[in-house]
């Protein structure tokens, strides 16, 4: 069984288009959430609302949408 030249030329490009070399990611791009505090510190039951506040920094801009509102 004879390949065609078309096919082996098709099977080598394939080869080395699927080596990509990947780009390592600064520790200073990756994405962190804090937890900052719980308010109010004490709450009473049943009368009082509960905030959580949360702290979140994405270095490279790549978190949540592209609309600003």
């Amino acid at each position: 069984m004879k390949i065609k030249p078309t096919y082996l030329f098709i099977l080598l490009m394939l080869t080395f288009w699927s080596c990509v070399k990947y780009e390592e990611v600064k520790e200073s791009e990756l994405p962190s959430i804090t937890y900052e505090a719980v308010l109010p510190a004490e709450p009473q039951e049943f009368s009082d609302s509960i905030k959580i506040i949360i702290n979140y920094k994405d270095g490279n801009g790549d978190l949540g949408s592209e609309d600003p509102d």
